[in-house]
């Protein structure tokens, strides 16, 4: 029984199976077949031309799986790429001419025979919508541009990719698609960058112009392998194997909220904490003093004459306002409180620093030794 549990995400930069395999640059594979007979035996050698794009005339619709954004779509994010996933691992390499090319990295890189590309609709674009049996056709002319309207594609190997869901650590790509050939798809990704509100068509097109003659239904000429465009047109004409149109929507999504944001640069000063009495093991011993930050806004004026004096923080018994508060958790005791976390406990005041309304006074309470001054911290 097949398993078909999904594992790790995995991508490829592309795939070939059978033949395409072996193919040379000139789209051939050597085969080698001996003929035996009862009398005799002869080896033959023959040179095979597999299919190129100048043999292909169409692609079907079956073999498209998912396409990014849904067709008719009015709200699909600018920062968003176009994207179309195809059934097939290895149909955008399928027909292409060429061999894989070690890149500066050394990773091979294998470009597609065909490209999705996303063309916005206005002056100098004519399309034709692909009939059932016929290809569409566009054409770019001026006042548009063919260098802005089409992707480049001298690097158009690094847009196209091998998905795969099947856990490749106990076998291969090859024999993962063999036993679970539904965990593997192709896609194709344009990169070109969208406008808000505006009108888009995606298309599939060929890369090669072999491909654009015999999608055309012109005679192929002597160059079918060479680019289908370079970008120094003024006129293009293309078939188009499929499209769809989307719009997109308004910004406002999370990272146009984020390139929104500015930083501010926060005006804060150091001051010095005493530590003659720490109180802490963890806090250095034997007296000193430590530096520590706090906003220059709250330690300005007459706050500042409260809090410290000199390098002693909290030397002057605490103001009156202070015990209309109950201290935090953990500093109900009456013992002494070491100067550091005096300071803390008047940092977290909301009275002192911008709170708004007035507090309920709390009720003082008489101490059996310090009398009435044992309502609040002991000076």
């Amino acid at each position: 029984m097949t398993d078909h549990t999904a594992g790790p995400l995995s991508f490829m930069a592309h795939m070939r199976r059978g033949l395409g395999r072996l193919r040379d640059a000139q789209g051939q594979v050597s085969a080698q077949v001996t003929l035996a007979s009862s009398a005799q035996t002869a080896p033959l050698d023959r040179q095979i031309t597999l299919a190129g794009p100048e043999h292909v005339t169409g692609l079907s619709t079956s073999q498209i799986k998912r396409l990014v954004p849904a067709p008719g779509s009015t709200d699909f994010a600018p920062n968003f790429f176009a994207a179309v996933e195809f059934s097939l691992p290895d149909l955008p390499w399928m027909f292409t001419p060429e061999t894989p090319s070690p890149g500066p990295d050394g990773d091979p890189r294998l470009p597609p025979w065909l490209v999705l590309a996303v063309i916005e609709e206005g002056a100098g674009v004519r399309f034709t919508e692909p009939g059932a049996d016929s290809n569409g056709r566009l054409q770019i002319s001026t006042p548009a541009q063919v260098a802005q309207q089409l992707p480049p594609l001298d690097d158009f190997w690094a847009w196209a990719h091998v998905q795969c869901t099947a856990d490749l650590t106990q076998k291969t790509a090859q024999e993962a698609l063999d036993a679970t050939p539904d965990l593997f798809r192709s896609r194709l990704i344009c990169p070109r960058r969208l406008v808000p509100q505006t009108d888009y068509i995606a298309c599939l097109l060929p890369a090669y112009r072999g491909g654009v003659e015999m999608g055309l239904g012109r005679v192929v000429g002597d160059t079918p392998h060479a680019p289908a465009w370079t970008g120094a047109e003024t006129e293009v004409m293309l078939p188009v194997y499929y499209a769809w149109r989307f719009r997109t929507a308004q910004k406002g999504d999370f990272e146009d909220l984020v390139r929104r944001l500015t930083p501010v640069e926060l005006a804060a000063g150091q001051v010095a904490l005493n530590l003659s009495e720490p109180g802490d093991p963890r806090l250095p011993q034997g007296g000193g003093t430590m530096s520590g930050c706090v906003s220059k806004a709250l330690w300005s004026g007459r706050r500042r004459k409260r809090m410290c004096d000199g390098t002693r923080i909290m030397q002057k018994p605490i103001n009156r306002a202070w015990q209309r508060f109950s201290p935090p958790i953990g500093l109900r005791s009456r013992r002494k409180i070491v100067p550091m976390t005096r300071c803390a406990t008047i940092l977290s005041s909301p009275r002192r620093f911008g709170a708004r309304g007035k507090s309920r006074p709390h009720p003082r309470r008489n101490h059996p030794k310090r009398g009435r001054q044992g309502a609040g911290f002991p000076s």
